[in-house]
């Protein structure tokens, strides 16, 4: 009698354990549209739309030099660069997305210097300072799951990214060496290639990823007192990384993404310079993702550790989102 009741109730501890098993896997679009930054699919599913802001701030007045040191600029230069970029998702299918963003950049440069001047046997203090603010370089994605994430949880997605110039490339209201708006864009198109590999199992997901930018040729003016644009060429960019998210309750996650770049060498009227360098950079860039159903907040810090001929300033960026 006894053995009886436990067998019946371990069948309705079953029957539940079953039931609960099913109703967690048969996600209503709601439901989906809440998924986090550890458990959401790399693409958006078909028809789900997110729109966003990414505030992103730094002050750039330490680089590593061609010995690999920190140091900061000379004569106290500084600048602060900042922006809003618009960022707008849409899934296509269940396995094919697409991205638009739209940046309004707002640059500040300031440059101040201690002059000696010997016909008065003193020293005076000269600075300067530049801003421009106004639409930046746009740029379109299209991202396609290559292997689906559905079937167990991984994936390996594939992505296409064209940048677009749309930001004024040439210093405009000038009046001086040291009076102008500095230019919001790089001046020519790029075309970024990508794949990235990313693993669920939760709490935690993994990935890996690697992205190369070709930089087609442009022209521009490259000093303000100069009145003919200027052939260039920048140097391509790769970037390779590897991230680790965990939960750390139900609404707040950490992600850890250790990242490096590199670039080519510039070219200036079809040549490169005698002084131009291969800049890279190994950076550290802690993420912590706050959300409440639908909407989501990030921040980021990206932190240059070592590197060559690059900024050694943090990047701060903020991120908010909705899913429609």
């Amino acid at each position: 009698m006894i053995m009886k009741r436990i067998v019946n109730i371990l069948l309705i501890f079953l029957v539940a354990l079953t039931g609960y098993s099913q109703t967690e896997k048969q996600l209503v679009p709601s439901d989906l549209k809440q998924l986090t930054v550890v458990t959401e699919p790399s693409t958006l599913y078909k028809g789900f739309f997110r729109a966003g802001t990414a505030l992103s701030y730094s002050v750039v007045d330490k680089y590593f030099t061609n010995e690999k040191n920190k140091e900061y600029f000379l004569q106290s230069a500084w600048a602060t660069n900042s922006g809003f970029n618009f960022i707008f998702q849409y899934g296509i299918t269940d396995r094919l997305q697409v991205d638009a963003a739209f940046p309004l950049a707002i640059n500040i440069r300031q440059s101040e210097s201690r002059i000696f001047v010997p016909s008065a046997d003193t020293t005076v203090n000269y600075s300067f300072t530049l801003q421009s603010k106004g639409l930046g370089d746009c740029y379109f994605t299209l991202k396609y799951q290559i292997l689906n994430e559905k079937s167990n949880n991984t994936s390996l997605t594939g992505s296409l990214e064209v940048t677009v110039p749309t930001g004024e490339k040439n210093p405009t209201d000038v009046k001086g060496e040291t009076d102008y708006n500095p230019p919001l864009g790089n001046g020519c198109f790029a075309t970024n290639l990508g794949l990235k590999y990313r693993k669920i199992q939760f709490p935690y997901s993994y990935a890996g990823y690697l992205y190369y930018t070709y930089q087609f040729p442009g022209s521009k003016i490259m000093d303000p007192s100069d009145t003919q644009e200027t052939e260039f060429k920048d140097g391509n960019h790769l970037d390779a990384g590897l991230s680790f998210s965990i939960h750390l309750n139900e609404w707040i996650a950490l992600t850890n993404d250790a990242n490096l770049y590199f670039r080519s060498k510039d070219e200036i009227d079809g040549k490169i310079p005698d002084d131009a360098i291969a800049p890279w950079a190994l950076s550290y860039e802690p993420r912590l993702v706050f959300q409440v159903k639908r909407f989501r907040i990030s921040e980021a810090v990206r932190i240059p550790i070592y590197g060559k001929g690059i900024g050694a300033d943090p990047i701060y960026v903020l991120i908010a989102q909705y899913v429609f």
